[in-house]
């Protein structure tokens, strides 16, 4: 039996691209050198690699170039192709047909660029559409905060019912016996969806605070009040360990 968590809320570089669309935040380049297919073998061998090399004494073993919808996000920590991707595949497919990454461009402005790698047809139409759907991230830099507020406030959403699911207790957490409450707050658009939380006070312990973030940025909550384009609450998160009986 996990412990029970009471919640509360309180009001509160690529190889060579050619461009493609600039619109808004977001610029767009497709990348015409190499295939998707090669771009996610490439990943994936490269993380087989440093996880065998992590291991003393055990040579990488060969991976898995299926594509797992379960896993459509793959994340290179070293090198040009450093970030997080997100893959797409057609249904049932071993391969996926298209691939991006964001990637910061900001200087003057706020502004990101999508790394996009995808198959003609299908796989570029899919996407075209995922890349129309994506949100501004917020800004690595707090100079640029003020221009991501801004879009936040005027990006399309859709109201809908609450949903604050608790956090999963992670098992690290559980067999440390860490147990504790995280105050977070939470940055929301004016429909209520999480757009960036935060913790302002820990539970002490890293893994039950990164487990509260993830579950909170994955909320929705009720609608800001009428007339303003963001809102910001405050959350407060228990991990309690399981009572003996």
């Amino acid at each position: 039996m996990i412990g029970a968590i009471a919640l509360a809320l309180a009001v509160a570089g690529a190889p060579a691209p050619v461009p493609a669309d600039d619109t808004g935040w977001l610029r767009v380049e497709t990348s015409r050198v190499v295939t998707v297919q090669a771009l996610w073998e490439q990943l994936l061998v490269q993380r087989a690699r440093r996880y065998g090399a992590a291991m003393p004494g055990r040579n990488p073993e060969p991976p898995d170039l299926r594509f797992d919808p379960a896993y459509p996000r793959v994340v290179e920590t070293e090198g040009e192709l450093a970030g997080e991707w997100r893959f797409l595949a057609a249904e049932g497919a071993e391969r996926p047909h298209a691939g991006y990454r964001l990637r910061w461009a900001g200087e003057d402005r706020y502004r990101w660029i999508a790394d996009l790698y995808c198959e003609p047809g299908a796989g570029c139409e899919a996407a075209r559409a995922a890349l129309d759907a994506e949100r501004a991230p917020p800004p690595p830099t707090p100079d640029h905060r003020p221009d991501w507020v801004a879009i936040v406030g005027t990006e399309a959403c859709e109201p809908g019912p609450v949903h604050t699911p608790a956090p999963d207790y992670p098992s690290r957490a559980l067999r440390a016996g860490a147990s504790g409450r995280a105050t977070l707050v939470l940055f929301v658009n004016r429909c209520g969806d999480v757009r960036q939380a935060w913790v302002v006070e820990s539970t002490g312990d890293r893994t039950l605070d990164r487990a509260a973030v993830r579950a909170a940025e994955r909320w929705k909550t009720a609608p800001v009040p009428d007339g303003q384009a963001t809102g910001t609450y405050r959350v407060v998160l228990d991990f309690a360990l399981p009572v003996d009986e």
